[in-house]
């Protein structure tokens, strides 16, 4: 070894003489032969120090990332659990009101004699598919309207030979059909000789617009009658005072006009 070698530490790097047995700067022993450290500062040669090690830096942003995104899955595990423990609210249901009935100032209703004309016939139909109408009574009325305890009673036949229509003969089994505001009954009963009626063109209603209210008396209880008129070979209206046999006023079935008046 020639004499004012030089040895760097490999520890803290500190230049000295390689005759020191140890680093004055931090002990540590030298381990290495003379000869074989370092370069000969006398020689003028920089000595090379080794290079200290690198302290790794902590990764801060990856764990604030990492301990954020569990922060977050924490909150909405809880918030998964509370809401499902919850109970559903039941929406409150307002009990109905109470419907108070008021008394009608119109009186009791009056039953309508066409309609219930048309359920006789709906009735008829069922008893034969040929059924044709007879004739038909009604009453009392008052004032044009029929009374709530009043009914209509309507008389159907079927075809007694080989013509049909107005005029024509019926078999002697005989539909009765009675409509009042409690329902429709029917039987049959037997009546030879009896003929089909034409279906009248003018209605219930139009016979008393026409009568009333200078024809007869308004405030009478009258019945209503349609039959096949002898005399004048058609189908005829007859009014007639309740409990009378005598007709107010005739009217043709099918124009309304007064056959008498």
């Amino acid at each position: 070894m020639q004499q004012g070698s030089v040895v760097a530490c490999q520890r803290c790097g500190a230049i000295y003489a390689a005759t020191a047995g140890a680093c004055p700067q931090c002990g540590a022993k030298t381990e290495f032969a003379p000869g074989a450290l370092g370069q000969m500062h006398e020689a003028g040669v920089a000595v090379m120090r080794p290079r200290p090690e690198r302290r790794r830096q902590t990764p801060w942003a990856t764990i604030v990332a990492v301990g954020g995104t569990a922060l977050v899955g924490l909150i909405a595990s809880l918030f998964w659990l509370r809401s499902d423990r919850e109970e559903p609210q039941v929406p409150q249901v307002r009990p109905p009101e109470p419907v108070v009935s008021v008394p009608s100032a119109e009186g009791p209703r009056r039953f309508d004699a066409d309609l219930a004309l048309d359920r006789a016939r709906a009735e008829a139909l069922r008893w034969n598919a040929d059924a044709t109408l007879a004739g038909f009574e009604c009453g009392p009325f008052v004032a044009g309207k029929l009374s709530p305890e009043g009914a209509l009673r309507a008389e159907f036949g079927r075809p007694g030979g080989a013509h049909v229509g107005p005029g024509a003969g019926l078999h002697k089994e005989i539909l009765l059909v009675t409509v009042s505001q409690s329902g429709v009954t029917s039987s049959t009963k037997n009546a030879p000789g009896r003929v089909g009626l034409a279906e009248p063109n003018c209605i219930v209603q139009d016979v008393w617009r026409t009568v009333l209210p200078d024809a007869v008396d308004g405030a009478a209880r009258l019945t209503l009658r349609y039959e096949q008129s002898p005399r004048d070979g058609r189908a005829v209206y007859r009014i007639l005072k309740e409990g009378s046999a005598a007709p107010l006023r005739i009217l043709d079935g099918t124009s309304c006009a007064f056959l008498v008046r």
